[in-house]
């Protein structure tokens, strides 16, 4: 992913530069998946003159482009290897699993060319106010700040280890407490037993807020999560094996706008790939204005999933 660094005005967080600035671009023709061992990503047509801005871009930093190549669910970033203003075509740097082209494009066997995609972290595209670009290869940030917040602090985000992070830790309660600003996890709890994060505010971080994998007992209570890059809470634990409860709490929180950077579910309870996720209790809590599922679970014996809420005013 090219997440290098997280840009908050205020409290705030201001987004990369990206076109369309609305919506998605189509793919046109898919001409090779690039699906591995290949040396290079897939290629497919472009129709828009637009993508021609971009070749000084290409030697001065690169170009990204964030898209659904596969499947409508699964959005990926990746580099361009190559713009072909001749044949019209964008070539990407590295070949994905089961390449780009609709996995669904029948008529071609994923090779039709109507997926979606955006590009992204490009200086040339910084067209509005709020809008920023990073040059990783120059150290050099440009950013068009919003007239109402020009006076406003900025922060940098730059740490990709959470915030903070208990590793086998017993008899914890961090209360009370606000976590901001960071590329990877807000707080991660691995393993230990009786941790209570209750009544904390997480906002603006790259991947989910609060990681709890593993351990006995922990709880996770009346925290507002907002702005988190990916999920609100990930929480895995308990033995599949042999059944044995983690006896974990999520309870009475409020998780809203997240999924930033993936369309992902506002609650992960274990993982299809690893569904260690065994006796836990999720109730009570208000979630809205997520890409994705409210609540997505993979393992044994929940104790209750009630009261999901939705928005006051519209079910999102």
């Amino acid at each position: 992913k090219h997440e290098t660094l997280e840009l908050i005005v205020g409290d705030k967080r201001l987004l990369q530069s990206c076109w369309p600035n609305q919506g998605y671009a189509k793919m046109g023709e898919v001409l090779d998946r690039g699906m591995p061992p290949a040396e290079v990503g897939g290629t497919f047509r472009f129709s828009d003159a637009r993508v021609l801005r971009w070749q000084n871009a290409m030697s001065d930093g690169g170009v990204w482009l964030r898209g659904f190549w596969r499947v409508p669910w699964t959005r990926q970033i990746l580099r361009v290897n190559e713009i072909n203003a001749q044949e019209q075509t964008i070539q990407f740097r590295r070949a994905i699993t089961g390449g780009i082209g609709s996995k669904y494009g029948a008529a071609k066997r994923g090779q039709v060319g109507e997926e979606s995609w955006q590009a992204i972290n490009l200086l040339e595209e910084i067209d509005q106010p709020g809008e920023w670009a990073v040059n990783t290869v120059k150290q050099r940030l440009d950013v068009w700040l919003p007239d109402s917040q020009t006076e406003q602090s900025i922060l940098l985000a730059t740490r990709k280890e959470p915030l903070l992070r208990c590793r086998k830790v017993a008899h914890l309660r961090i209360q009370g407490l606000s976590f901001v600003a960071a590329l990877g996890r807000l707080v991660e709890i691995n393993e230990g037993e009786d941790v209570v994060v209750a009544g904390c505010e997480f906002r603006n971080c790259g991947d989910c807020a609060i990681g709890v994998t593993g351990g006995l007992r922990h709880q996770i209570l009346a925290n507002d999560i907002t702005t988190a890059g990916r999920e609100g809470i990930r929480c895995y634990g308990g033995e599949r094996r042999t059944l044995r409860h983690s006896e974990h709490r999520l309870e009475n929180n409020w998780i809203h706008d997240i999924g930033v950077h993936a369309p992902v579910a506002a609650v992960v309870i274990g993982e299809y790939t690893r569904a260690e996720a065994v006796g836990m209790l999720v109730r009570h809590n208000r979630i809205h204005d997520v890409p994705n599922s409210g609540i997505v679970f993979a393992g044994n014996d929940p104790v209750s999933y009630t009261h999901l809420r939705a928005h006051e005013t519209e079910a999102d």
